[in-house]
C-alpha cells in the first residue's frame, strides 16, 4: 500500500507541475505510463468507486479557474450517475508535500527567486509595507545560496515524508587535536649548575618567580618582566646550595646548603629571617605545609620545623638509612612521601611522623614524588637507572595499580590536572621529557633537547609549562599543558622579554 500510495504521490505532484506546461496531456500520459498507474489506481486511493458530475466542487480539491460543468441533458430527477472511469476535475495536491521551486526549475531550467514562499521575496513585502529593512533570522539557512538543484537533490514526497520524520542527527563538533611543541619556549644559560642526582636545586613560585641555585649563589628570575637578580652568596669556597624550595604562598624561600643549614629568606625584603639546623650532613630536598618546613638530609632523617619557634625542630621522621633526595606533601597536607637512596617510599601521615604508614619498595633511589591532583590517594615515583619505572601508587592499600618502564633513569615527575597526565623527565641515553597518559601510563611524545641528563623539573603556577635543567648547564621553559588558573596574573612565561638565550649571572 505504502509503494502504491508513493507512486500515486509521484504522479499527481508532477501532474500539477505540468498544468502550466504546453504539451500538458503529452507530460501526464507519459508520466502514467512510466509509473504504471491507472485511473482505477487513483479512485482506490481516494476511496471512491463512483464519482457524481453533479454541478458541486469535489470534496478532494477545487474547481480549475474559469471552468464550468456542462449540464447533463439526463432530466435533473434522474438518477444516473458517471461511471468511475469519467473524466474528473484536476487534483491539487498539498503544497506541504511538494517543492514547487524545484518543479519550476525542471520545467523551465532556472530557479523562481521571486516565489512568495523565498525569503528574499518575503522581505522584500515586508520593506515595502512597513518601510523597515527586515533582518534575518539568527542560525537561519540562507536558500537563495544554497539552493541545490542538482538531480541528485531532488526528492519524492515520500523521501521527503520520510526525511522530516526520521530522527534528527546531532553530532558533536570534534574537539581540536592538542599540539604539543617539541621545542622549548625559552633557553638560558646556567652555568655553574651542580650535576648531581640527589639534588633539588630549583623551584617555581606561586607569585611567578623561579629560583635556581648555581653553586653558591641563588637566583631569582620573574617570569613576568624577565628580570634576573642574585638573592645571596654563601661565603667561602668549601660549601654550595644543595636545595631550594619555595613556600605555598611564595613570600618566602627555603634554602637548604652543604654546610647542614636551612635559610629562610623574605624575598620581599631581600632579607634572611634565620638559619636553623639539626641535620648531620646536607639537606637535598625540602617540602612546606603551611608553616611547617620539611626537610631531608644524607643522613637518612626528616627533620620537621616550625619556622614560627625559636626552638624550631617540632619532630623528626626516622625510617630511611641512605639519603633523603625526594620529599613532597600532599594537596590537603595529611600525606608526606619521602624518597631515598635505600630504595624505597615512605608515606607518613601528618598526625604520625614517627612511623610511615606505607613502605613502597623499588629497585633504585627514588627521587620522582608527585601526588594526583583529582585523586588524593593516588602517588606516582619515579626511580633511578637501577629501575627506570614510573609507578602508581594506592597509599590506602599499598599496591601499585599501573606501572611503566621509561627505559631511563627517572628524575623528575609531575601531574598535569587539565590534560589529566603525567611528564616525567629523565637520564641517560636520551634526556628527555616523557608525557604519559594519567590512567593507562600510554606514551604520548618525548621532548628533547638537553645534552646532559635533566636533573630536575618544576610546573609554572599556571600549569601549562615546565622549566627543566640539566648537566648540560642550560634551563630550558617548555609549553607542555593547557592551563588550570583562571587569574591572569599567573599566566606563565608568555610575558618574558629576556631574549631566548641569554646567563642567569
Amino acid at each position: 500500500l505504502r509503494r502504491e500510495s508513493s507512486k500515486i504521490q509521484i504522479y499527481f505532484n508532477f501532474k500539477f507541475i505540468a498544468h502550466h506546461s504546453s504539451d500538458r496531456q503529452t507530460l501526464i500520459s507519459k508520466r502514467m505510463a512510466d509509473t504504471k498507474i491507472t485511473q482505477k489506481d487513483i479512485n482506490n486511493y481516494f476511496g471512491l468507486q463512483q464519482l457524481s458530475c453533479k454541478k458541486q466542487t469535489p470534496r478532494w480539491g477545487l474547481k480549475s479557474p474559469g471552468r464550468t460543468f456542462t449540464p447533463s441533458t439526463v432530466p435533473s430527477n434522474s438518477t444516473h450517475t458517471t461511471p468511475a472511469s469519467c473524466a474528473v476535475d484536476r487534483f491539487v495536491p498539498q503544497r506541504s508535500a511538494s517543492n514547487v521551486q524545484q518543479g519550476s526549475f525542471l520545467l523551465t531550467g532556472k530557479a523562481d527567486k521571486d516565489s512568495p514562499g523565498t525569503q528574499e521575496y518575503q522581505r522584500y513585502l515586508y520593506t515595502q509595507m512597513t518601510g523597515e529593512k527586515a533582518q534575518k533570522s539568527v542560525l537561519s539557512i540562507s536558500t537563495s545560496e544554497n539552493f541545490n538543484t542538482s538531480a541528485s537533490a531532488i526528492k519524492t514526497p515520500s523521501e521527503m515524508r520520510i526525511q522530516s520524520g526520521g530522527p534528527v542527527s546531532r553530532t558533536k563538533k570534534a574537539r581540536p587535536q592538542r599540539v604539543i611543541s617539541k621545542e622549548p619556549e625559552k633557553i638560558l644559560d646556567a652555568p655553574g649548575f651542580v650535576d648531581d642526582y640527589y639534588l633539588n636545586l630549583i623551584d617555581w613560585s606561586r607569585s611567578n618567580v623561579l629560583a635556581i641555585a648555581l653553586g653558591s649563589s641563588v637566583y631569582m628570575m620573574n617570569s613576568n618582566d624577565g628580570s634576573v637578580e642574585e638573592l645571596f652568596h654563601l661565603k667561602g669556597d668549601e660549601h654550595y646550595i644543595s636545595s631550594v624550595s619555595w613556600g605555598k604562598a611564595g613570600s618566602y624561600i627555603a634554602v637548604g646548603t652543604t654546610s647542614k643549614e636551612v635559610h629562610i629568606w623574605d624575598i620581599s625584603k631581600k632579607k634572611r629571617l634565620r638559619v636553623m639546623g639539626g641535620h648531620e650532613a646536607r639537606v637535598g630536598a625540602m617540602s612546606w605545609r603551611q608553616h611547617l618546613l620539611s626537610s631531608g638530609s644524607r643522613d637518612g632523617i626528616i627533620l620537621h620545623h616550625d619556622v614560627r619557634k625559636k626552638d624550631n625542630v617540632i619532630n623528626r621522621s626516622l625510617k630511611h638509612d641512605k639519603e633523603v633526595c625526594g620529599l613532597k606533601w600532599s594537596r590537603d597536607g595529611l600525606f608526606l612521601a619521602s624518597g631515598s637512596n635505600d630504595n624505597t617510599v615512605c608515606v607518613w601521615p601528618q598526625d604520625s611522623l614517627e612511623k610511615p604508614s606505607v613502605v613502597l619498595d623499588h629497585c633504585a633511589a627514588v627521587k620522582g614524588l608527585a601526588w594526583c591532583p583529582w585523586q588524593s590517594n593516588l602517588l606516582a615515583t619515579g626511580a633511578g637507572e637501577a629501575d627506570k619505572h614510573l609507578r602508581l601508587w594506592n597509599i590506602c592499600t599499598g599496591c601499585c595499580v599501573n606501572q611503566v618502564d621509561t627505559e631511563s633513569q627517572v628524575t623528575a615527575v609531575i601531574w598535569s590536572k587539565a590534560n589529566k597526565e603525567i611528564i616525567t623527565s629523565h637520564g641517560s641515553p636520551d634526556y628527555q621529557l616523557s608525557i604519559w597518559n594519567g590512567h593507562s601510563l600510554e606514551k604520548v611524545t618525548d621532548l628533547s633537547g638537553h645534552q646532559g641528563r635533566v636533573l630536575k623539573m618544576v610546573r609554572s603556577p599556571c600549569g601549562s609549562m615546565v622549566a627543566t635543567a640539566g648537566a648540560d648547564e642550560t634551563l630550558r621553559i617548555w609549553k607542555c599543558f593547557d592551563p588550570v588558573v583562571s587569574d591572569a596574573s599567573q599566566s606563565g612565561f608568555d610575558s618574558m622579554l629576556c631574549p631566548p638565550s641569554g646567563t642567569l649571572r
